[in-house]
């Protein structure tokens, strides 16, 4: 059935706060669209971020890449630490500051 959800973003959430160490995603697809919501205050930050990352769903087979332009643009290293295939799997980023 259809549900309904609210959405809001990092930055409108946490726009107050002194410290975040750690950001946990897994938000089937929409990895790209956190991130892009969250840039002032991981850019400001510096979490740690794991992400699940989905490019094997219909519509998001460029997550990925997209993932690794926005990462790079706000500073950050990353790796893949899990894996069950070239489009479904786990990675690690950290700010390289």
């Amino acid at each position: 059935g259809d549900t309904s959800v609210g959405m809001t973003t990092i930055d409108k959430e946490l726009s107050d706060l002194g410290r975040l160490d750690l950001i946990k995603l897994d938000v089937e697809g929409f990895e790209c669209e956190v991130i892009d919501g969250g840039r002032e205050t991981i850019g400001r930050l510096k979490p740690r971020i794991i992400i699940e990352v989905h490019s094997h769903m219909t519509g998001r087979e460029a997550n990925g890449t997209i993932l690794a332009t926005q990462l790079r643009e706000l500073g950050y290293r990353f790796k893949k630490i899990w894996s069950n295939t070239d489009a479904y799997y786990y990675i690690e980023a950290v700010s390289a500051q």
